[in-house]
């Protein structure tokens, strides 16, 4: 689940993620569909951080696939 201000914002299940997708400033995991998922903005992890994330899920879950993000949303 993804809380801003508190409140919940999107919730999608773990077994749904198939790929992590990085950008500029922000890392996506995207669902089965392709086109949902969570944005987790690289400058607001409350532990650790983006890279350690990044690093966490490559040695954890290699079942999901890594790789930049299309262009059109590298922001």
């Amino acid at each position: 689940s993804l809380y801003i201000n508190g409140k919940s914002n999107n919730k999608v299940e773990w077994s749904e993620i198939v790929k992590l997708e990085e950008a500029k400033t922000y890392l996506k995991l995207t669902s089965k569909d392709g086109i949902e998922g969570v944005m987790l903005d690289k400058e607001s992890f409350t532990k650790g951080d983006s890279e350690s994330f990044k690093q966490w899920m490559l040695e954890q879950h290699p079942e999901i696939e890594y790789g930049p993000i299309d262009p059109a949303f590298d922001k």
